[in-house]
């Protein structure tokens, strides 16, 4: 039977593997190779919502509901989650946007940097909390 531990170890295994696969995604531009890269990125925004809700559902609720950790954690806990969701609505959005239902604004290119962005700094700060609930580490 695996722990909570080992789920989470798991979670930030997978985590970084779908954030591998995206930066995969991101360089077959530079190749020329937008099909593929629009496959990939979709096929890993959709493994990652999967894993959010296998992973982090519970995790979220059972924080919000029960208010563990201290003020940094929780504060930290809402910037990740809510960064997280800005992820999906990016992508949501450039994916309307480029079937051409929805009209961009501005640079298509500049929404998805922004979105890799913004996934980066989630990965980080997901990261960040699996040291400090799992591990008992505070880097801040």
């Amino acid at each position: 039977m695996t722990s909570i531990v080992d789920m989470g170890f798991l979670s930030l295994i997978i985590q970084f593997l779908l954030l591998l696969m995206v930066l995969f995604g991101v360089s077959l531009i530079s190749k020329g190779q937008s099909g593929k890269h629009c496959k990939i990125i979709s096929l890993a925004v959709i493994l990652q919502l999967i894993s959010v809700l296998i992973f982090m559902s519970a995790e979220m609720a059972s924080f919000l509901e029960y208010n563990f950790g201290s003020t940094f954690l929780v504060v930290l806990l809402w910037l990740h989650h809510l960064a997280g969701i800005s992820v999906f609505l990016l992508v949501i959005y450039i994916r309307l946007a480029l079937s051409g239902r929805m009209m961009f604004l501005g640079n298509p290119y500049r929404w998805m940097k922004i979105t890799l962005v913004i996934w980066i700094l989630t990965f980080i700060g997901g990261v960040m909390i699996y040291l400090y609930v799992w591990q008992g580490i505070r880097l801040i």
